[in-house]
């Protein structure tokens, strides 16, 4: 039995079971012996075993296994499906090839692909020997790992035989923070149920200068492993400083555009989001490996998700595109690369504005992630998110709650309540809720988000980024639910929050969307909001920013800088994707109303009301608001003759009114 079938879920069970069957017949006939001893044992005892114990090494029952051979079993016989081969003929492949004397397929683990097993499945607390154990086993892959290296180089083997027993005592001493009887590395003198990972990765840390000092290439792959750890545990600021000193190390030893150093760009550039890092990986792997490598596929789609936070989204585009113009590849590890393409590329059309090729490129990466990817993967819950955003759009309210449900248990399984990529999706989950009318499950997703933020960040917690997010969609729980005061007071909270942090103009974008996208709210909350729509706008000129910029003038009675804002990102818009954005089309007429010119108001109101009857807009509450409050405005008055009575919103009586107000950083035209 796989350890799958162990687990007893008939969805889990493929052919990569089989190839495990075959493993295991593989190895008797070489060792004479079963993986695993389970006789004489319970059946849950057989199963515990099959799912958490490594096989008896081959190369215990006869040295001549060594190597390729060992390393041919051993992968068919991985415990995640994903690292085995992946069909009976693959498995056969790498047979023939060892037979014929050729390089075979597999390799084993990497240093880095361990630590980061490590960082992901060991983010609850351990216990005592149960965790040793686990880590050892860690230990021991790496060890062979590296004397499987030395036995294709015999020039190398003492060198190497001695880079494993450093790489054996590093991963020893970093058990020692788990281990009950010694002190060694425990962070403030914590007991074993208090630590986490990233204590156990920091006490490993603090010995690697001391221990890898001679050997800088080694030090450079363990810090990498290490940095990369960090990242996947959401410790970005320790994954830094590993990186940086890890890509020094790599300059110094083989220069710019070396593999290795090109691979610490990437990682360094991750870790610290800053794009020329990124750009240079990406670029440097392009000219060494082509441009659909799998790993320049990795560093095309990490480059372009932090272009498109960044709004640079032509170039964004520019390398998604390029990334992409191939065929689907028969290699699996490929496919997962285009998924996240595809899924990064439905992103930045959505910061773009248009819908509807988000929702295409979405249904793209869905297809791909449900063939190649584990369906309990954190892959698959992204696409399910996306995918329910996609159903959302078009109106499908059901059936997008059926998917953003699949997503938050899996996120809080991989990665903990906790961890920014969770909290992060948390609020993404909750607009799909809002979207669909299920306020209560939004609220109580927005709750948990913000809750684990405090436990983990303490004080600090209150100003984050991802928290003012969360308290932004609360604002449109409450005030769709009817509670208007609570929902007044987290907008303010919230506003003054993000204007209080002042340099993520994601999150002031969303605390004043929060705001503007609802009339009658006291005055002094919208000129709050306009505060952080303009400095949003300052720090970046992206349509998203540009829009809300748009409304907080309106809704502050700036009809005449709303009329210019909204004009300017409406062409961007159309430029982009051809189409229009309903609440541009929206405000641009409620402001010409205002402004006396009924009968363009007329028009522009015609004009929203078929945006909204069609395509991607009719199942956006936000866009059925918003005409509902343009025709409230604009219908009562006659259109090709004498304006009617205007029907402005209200204003603070004893505010002036304020000169008109050019875009930031554009001239008034």
């Amino acid at each position: 039995m796989s350890p799958e079938q162990c687990a007893a879920d008939p969805h889990d069970i493929d052919v990569r079971s089989d190839v495990y069957a075959l493993g295991v017949l593989l190895y008797e006939l070489l060792a004479g012996r079963l993986p695993y001893d389970v006789r004489h044992k319970p059946m849950h005892e057989c199963t515990r075993v099959i799912q958490e114990e490594q096989p008896t090494r081959l190369s215990t029952a006869d040295h001549t296994l060594r190597g390729d051979v060992e390393t041919i079993v051993f992968k068919a016989l991985e415990k995640d499906r994903d690292r085995r081969y992946q069909s009976a003929i693959e498995l056969a492949q790498d047979i023939r090839r060892y037979l014929a004397g050729e390089a075979i397929v597999a390799r084993p683990p990497s240093i880095t692909y361990q630590l980061r097993v490590f960082a992901r499945r060991n983010r609850a607390l351990f216990v005592g020997a149960a965790a040793v154990f686990a880590v050892l086993v860690a230990g021991i892959i790496v060890s062979t790992a590296l004397y499987v290296r030395a036995e294709h180089a015999h020039t190398q083997a003492a060198v190497e035989r001695d880079r494993a027993q450093a790489m054996n005592e590093f991963f020893k001493d970093m058990l020692q923070t788990v281990d009950p009887t010694a002190d060694f590395g425990r962070p403030g003198g914590r007991g074993v149920t208090d630590l986490t990972a990233a204590d156990m990765l920091q006490a490993a840390a603090r010995t690697i200068e001391q221990r890898f000092g001679d050997d800088p290439d080694l030090e450079a792959e363990v810090r990498g492993a290490l940095g990369a750890a960090f990242v996947d545990i959401g410790e970005n600021e320790l994954a830094e400083v590993h990186y940086a000193r890890a890509l020094g190390l790599c300059r110094r030893i083989w220069g710019d555009d070396h593999e290795q150093t090109l691979e610490m760009k990437m990682g360094y550039g991750q870790a610290t989001r800053q794009i020329p890092y990124l750009r240079e990986a990406y670029e440097g792997l392009r000219r060494l490996y082509g441009a659909h490598h799998r790993q320049t596929l990795v560093a095309a789609e990490r480059l372009a998700r932090r272009l498109t936070w960044e709004d640079q989204l032509d170039e964004a585009e520019s390398v998604l595109t390029a990334a992409l113009n191939m065929e689907p590849s028969p290699d699996q590890a490929t496919e997962r690369e285009r998924a996240e393409l595809f899924g990064t590329l439905a992103f930045a059309k959505i910061r773009q504005g248009d819908l509807a090729a988000f929702e295409a490129n979405a249904r793209k990466e869905y297809e791909i992630v449900m063939r190649v990817h584990d369906p309990d993967s954190l892959a698959a819950a992204g696409a399910h998110l996306r995918l329910a955003y996609a159903l959302l759009i078009r109106g499908q309210h059901p059936e997008a709650v059926a998917e953003a449900r699949e997503v938050m248990p899996r996120y809080r399984r991989h990665l903990g309540t906790g961890h920014p990529g969770t909290v992060f999706m948390a609020t993404i989950v909750a607009e799909v809720f809002i979207g669909a009318g299920e306020f209560d499950e939004a609220e109580q997703v927005l709750r948990e988000s913000i809750e684990a933020q405090r436990r983990r960040l303490g004080l600090a917690a209150e100003d984050h980024p991802y928290t003012l997010r969360a308290m932004a969609d609360l604002v449109q729980v409450h005030a769709a639910s009817g509670k208007r005061s609570e929902a007044g007071r987290y907008a303010e909270k919230c506003l003054r929050g993000a204007l209080r942090v002042g340099d993520d103009a994601d999150a002031l974008n969303s605390a004043s969307w929060a705001a503007v996208k609802s009339p009658g709210w006291e005055p002094h909350l919208y000129e709050l909001a306009l505060k952080a729509a303009e400095k949003a706008c300052e720090l970046s000129r992206s349509s998203s920013n540009l829009n809300t910029l748009g409304l907080a003038q309106y809704r502050a009675g700036r009809y005449e800088d709303a009329l210019r804002t909204l004009r300017r990102v409406d062409a961007r818009v159309i430029q982009a994707s051809g189409s229009r954005l309903a609440w541009d089309v929206a405000f641009l007429a409620m402001s010409l109303f205002q402004l006396g010119r009924v009968d363009e108001a007329h028009d522009e109101l015609n004009a929203l009301q078929e945006i909204v009857a069609e395509g991607p807009w009719q199942g956006l509450t936000e866009s059925n608001d918003f005409l509902q409050e343009a025709e409230a405005l604009i219908q009562g008055a006659p259109a090709h003759g004498r304006p009617g009575e205007r029907q402005v919103l209200p204003r603070d009586p004893n505010a002036s009114t304020p000169p008109p107000q050019a875009v930031p950083g554009e001239e008034t035209p």
